[in-house]
């Protein structure tokens, strides 16, 4: 009876996934039709094809037919010693190009990103009703290590019509791009040790507003900071973890699958040049992460995400600001910079729970079965997501109001204007956001022999 009811289902499924693909089909060729625009843009989507529902009869046959040969190939040694010999062995020559194109001039946010969020890309572009440097759109990012899957040979393919999933292929390719940026390892360390012998703290690139010590501080703060630090064994694991962008509403717009033990950083680069490609080309983005600040450093130093740095103002989700060093979070807290408003951040920790049953049943399922699940997961969530958008607009409205009636109270209790607070706190952002004066190895005995000489 289990296995009848679970064919049954599998071809309901299918049968659900035929005509929303049929009807996505004829909306877009109407809206075509009607509008006579084109945004270019293409949903994003595995790279297998979807298999006709014929093919469920034999599934389960053709899963006990898999060679073995099909799973990942053994690798020997330790990761980091395969890492170490892959940079020793790029050449200038070989250094790979970026895997995204340049994104297509649009006059608003593409048909894709429209109908997953209406509040946050729907509407008239460009928007005037917010100041200049403002970000029209606030999303999120973050890593769920729970999120596993044993390692085992992978199923037939399987796809569902409105996959949020970026392409393993564009993943590993902008893992050889962003690994091609970086400097070796061992030349890294030689510069950082020159760096340290000099004893002098400074700003590591333009537009960087937090110097090299608290940057290092809050580095060595956080385990997601380290991408050689290892979070799931790939021993056992072929699938390691997921990573995800949310818009502000909670409604996933992008996830990546991730192989690597750590939290590197080619994921989120992926995810946002993935968000770029379906936006007008003068959109600007408010990016929260719980390691905000080591972003915008990579981006700074390396060039990630050169094409679009002048449009991501980035910040620390809330519940991970308080982990930063103080003059980290003067820059990077959402509640303390312009833009972010009353957003937190934390709209993947809330996505993360919410898919939270399903990992006993995704630790031991196929490769594309798991990802096709989790598709399913998203789209009923997205649908829920819209239907209760209208109420989620007015609890919010009502909690800022309460929010600016109290701050208003404060103002007027306080006895000092506007003008003179935002001065003040300007010259405090100023004042514990320098770099730490040059230190003298000699410091200390200078100041030994100057009490001697005072007493003497």
């Amino acid at each position: 009876m289990r296995k009848r009811f679970g064919n049954a289902l599998t071809w309901y499924n299918a049968l659900l996934d035929e005509a929303a693909s049929f009807v996505d089909k004829v909306l877009n060729t109407a809206r075509q039709k009607i509008t006579g625009f084109n945004d270019g843009s293409v949903e994003p989507e595995l790279e297998d094809p979807v298999p006709s529902p014929s093919s469920f009869d034999c599934l389960e046959d053709e899963m006990r037919n898999i060679s073995p040969s099909t799973t990942s190939p053994p690798q020997t040694g330790s990761k980091r010693a395969r890492e170490d010999n892959t940079e020793e062995e790029q050449s200038p020559e070989s250094m790979p190009n970026n895997p995204f194109n340049d994104a297509v001039p649009r006059e608003r946010p593409s048909d894709y990103l429209r109908a997953s969020c209406p509040l946050c890309f729907g509407g008239e572009f460009p928007q005037t009703a917010k100041r200049r440097n403002d970000p029209d759109a606030i999303v999120c990012i973050d890593a769920c290590f729970t999120q596993k899957r044993n390692r085992q040979a992978r199923d037939p393919p399987l796809k569902h019509p409105r996959s949020v999933f970026v392409p393993e292929k564009d993943v590993n390719a902008m893992e050889n791009y962003i690994e091609s940026l970086r400097p070796s390892k061992t030349h890294a360390r030689k510069k950082q040790n020159v760096a340290e012998e000099g004893n002098e703290d400074f700003y590591e690139g333009d537009g960087l507003r937090v110097p090299k010590s608290v940057l290092d501080a809050c580095e060595s703060g956080f385990t997601a900071a380290d991408d050689r630090r290892e979070k799931a064994s790939t021993q056992f694991f072929d699938d390691t973890a997921l990573m995800a962008l949310l818009c502000r509403h909670d409604i996933v717009l992008f996830i990546a699958n991730m192989s690597s033990a750590g939290e590197k950083q080619h994921y989120v680069v992926t995810l946002v040049e993935s968000l770029f490609q379906h936006l007008p080309l003068e959109f600007r983005i408010g990016l929260l992460y719980d390691i905000g600040c080591q972003a915008e450093r990579s981006c700074v130093k390396w060039g990630f995400l050169d094409r679009y740095t002048d449009r991501i103002l980035f910040g620390i989700s809330v519940f991970h600001a308080f982990g930063h060093q103080w003059a980290c979070q003067v820059i990077y807290h959402p509640r303390k910079c312009s833009g972010f408003g009353l957003s937190d951040g934390e709209g993947c920790e809330r996505f993360w729970h919410s898919i939270s049953k399903l990992i006993a049943y995704l630790r031991v399922c196929g490769y594309h079965q798991r990802l096709y699940v989790l598709d399913r997961q998203v789209d009923h969530a997205r649908t829920e997501s819209h239907q209760n958008l209208g109420s989620w607009i007015i609890r919010r409205a009502e909690h800022t109001e309460s929010k600016l009636n109290a701050a208003k109270d404060i103002l007027q209790k306080c006895g000092h204007s506007k003008s003179f607070l935002r001065e003040q706190w300007k010259l405090q952002v100023q004042s514990q956001t320098k770099p730490l004066p040059r230190q003298s190895q000699s410091a200390g005995k200078d100041a030994v022999e100057e009490i001697l000489r005072l007493e003497d």
